[in-house]
């Protein structure tokens, strides 16, 4: 029998079992030694007693067998050992012809990403072919995969010449990126020496005595337009919407990353929750984070926890959204506020899915789907250096845009239809009825709030109306007239309008900044940024 060994489903090497006792850890004492600092020095013990394999648990962090935590027990063929990231399997003796590489599920494997011009739904099925010393197929089924001699490499080359961290392959927009690590001896691309280079279905790869061919197939897979008016409680006619809605239908069941990008209240967190909901994670956590609304000095501490101690109102030990999102959807908000000097954690966990507290030494991991959105633009974030590059290629596999409320004014009439009906069932009374000339004036608006800023002028209405029998034009207030919001002034009066209104609500709320953010309908955080961006002063 042998031990088949992997490293986040990447097969790394073979052990034959013909031996009575079999020592697993870090300490270079054993006879199985894996290097990473999640495994102690001894972890396990692997022994033959009455024609049996039993496994011991020795280590301080724990070991599962076929998912459950043990300190004893028996293992048979198929017996799967988890230590840290990696997996022992007890297989029998295969034969010469017989795989010995690991089988990966099919969405694993597969590389999504979307075309927003084209609408088309983009598979990648890319592999490297090993051809020399020996010969061997590795799927490319992450963002980046890292080859060299060490063992924390997705593929693990044994070569004298190949340097610990050799090269990697990143995939990016333009596709799959070859980047030599300032390795001792170069990387050769078809003969010549490379730093980075764009890779093409059959080039050839060369470092030290090792030779790879990468391959890659594409499947393109064009998105129809959904016809339907509401979509996981979401309402619009518009078309770009209803191609958002079947772009849903379609990543939604994949574990890919999705990246929303929309002005502050076009409905992000609605898109992240319908994309939960469409999943096969809908029953489990979907949690939310602000990455803005929360200080710096706070936000790693509610990302991955703490231990107790680890700073001074650290009293008690404390999961972070990680740990209880695990199994589930994590929806991190406004994630180019996250501090720069917070985003190569966030990087490890969405590459290796290791969380750990902070003050603490045990690394845990999570499987945890992330969804990210901004109103910013990363790429001009990336330029600036207030973004990662690399994080940001992790982040932006999927990508919707969501347009502004006043590039969908069709669907304004259908969603103020649906927040009366919303209120009626809310107090269990007769849908509001608005006039023709309410919605016409509503339609003269720019919104620089969006939908939640309707919402919110909607919910005023019914109170204003509440002795009249139907929301009419003087139950609409707006902070400036529909008039000067008129835009057809074009973007560059959007940026004086949003300002005006932003002023005025200051200015009716005596500056208090909680309450204008709630009506306004925007985070407290995106308030305090606009303030910094309009240069607006208190009187």
């Amino acid at each position: 029998m042998l031990l088949h060994v992997s490293k986040y489903n990447q097969s790394i090497f073979q052990f034959p079992l013909d031996q009575t006792n079999v020592s697993i850890g870090r300490g270079k004492n054993n006879d199985i030694i894996l290097t990473d600092s999640t495994i102690s020095k001894t972890h396990v013990l692997i022994s033959s007693k009455d024609n049996q394999w039993i496994v011991t648990d020795r280590s301080q962090n724990g070991t599962k067998i076929d998912g459950q935590w043990v300190q004893s027990s028996e293992i048979v063929i198929g017996s799967k050992i988890e230590l840290g990231p990696y997996l022992i399997e007890l297989i029998k003796e295969l034969q010469e012809n017989e795989d010995t590489l690991i089988k990966h599920h099919s969405n694993i494997t597969q590389m999504l990403s979307y075309n927003q011009k084209s609408h088309e739904l983009i598979t990648d099925h890319a592999t490297l072919t090993q051809t020399a010393p020996v010969k061997r197929t590795y799927k490319i089924h992450k963002p980046m995969t890292t080859l060299g001699k060490e063992t924390q490499n997705e593929i693990k080359v044994i070569d004298d010449y190949v340097s610990g961290f050799h090269c990697k392959i990143e995939r990016q927009d333009q596709g799959y990126i070859l980047k030599d690590l300032g390795s001792t001896n170069g990387t050769l691309l078809n003969g010549q020496s490379i730093r980075e280079a764009l890779l093409t279905h059959g080039d050839e790869i060369c470092f030290g005595k090792t030779k790879f061919i990468f391959s890659q197939q594409i499947e393109k897979k064009k998105l129809t337009t959904k016809k339907d008016i509401a979509f996981e409680n979401i309402i619009s006619t518009d078309p770009t919407m209803q191609k958002v809605f079947s772009l849903i239908e379609t990543v939604a069941p994949t574990q890919a990353p999705v990246f929303i990008h929309g002005e502050t209240g076009t409905g992000k967190e609605l898109i992240a929750r319908a994309i939960t909901q469409q999943s096969n994670r809908s029953h489990q956590p979907f949690l939310t984070v602000n990455c803005g609304a929360i200080s710096k000095d706070l936000i790693e501490s509610e990302l991955f926890g703490h231990e107790k101690g680890a700073f001074t109102s650290a009293h008690q030990q404390r999961q972070g959204l990680f740990e209880q999102a695990h199994k589930g959807t994590l929806f991190l908000d406004e994630i180019a506020e996250l501090p720069i000097d917070l985003q190569p954690k966030l990087l490890r966990v969405l590459e290796t899915g290791e969380v750990r507290r902070v003050g603490g030494s045990q690394t845990f991991f999570v499987d945890v789907r992330i969804i990210s959105a901004t109103h910013r633009d990363l790429h001009k974030e990336v330029e600036r250096n207030r973004f990662r590059e690399d994080l940001l290629y992790r982040l932006h596999v999927i990508p919707i845009d969501l347009p502004a409320l006043r590039e969908r004014k069709k669907d304004i009439a259908h969603l103020v239809h649906h927040f009366l009906q919303t209120d009626a069932q809310k107090y269990q009374q007769p849908p509001k009825k608005i006039t023709p000339e309410a919605i016409d004036l509503l339609m003269k608006y720019s919104w620089p709030g969006n939908i939640r800023e309707l919402k919110n002028i909607v919910q005023r209405a019914i109170i204003l109306s509440h002795h009249d029998p139907e929301i009419g034009p003087t139950h609409i207030q707006f902070y400036t007239s529909p008039t000067e919001n008129n835009t057809d002034h074009g973007a560059a009066s959007l940026a004086s309008i949003e300002k005006k209104a932003i002023q005025q609500a200051l200015i009716n709320n005596q500056w208090n900044k909680t309450k204008t953010a709630q009506i306004l309908g925007i985070a407290k955080s995106t308030l305090h940024l606009k303030i910094q961006q309009y240069e607006i002063t208190q009187p």
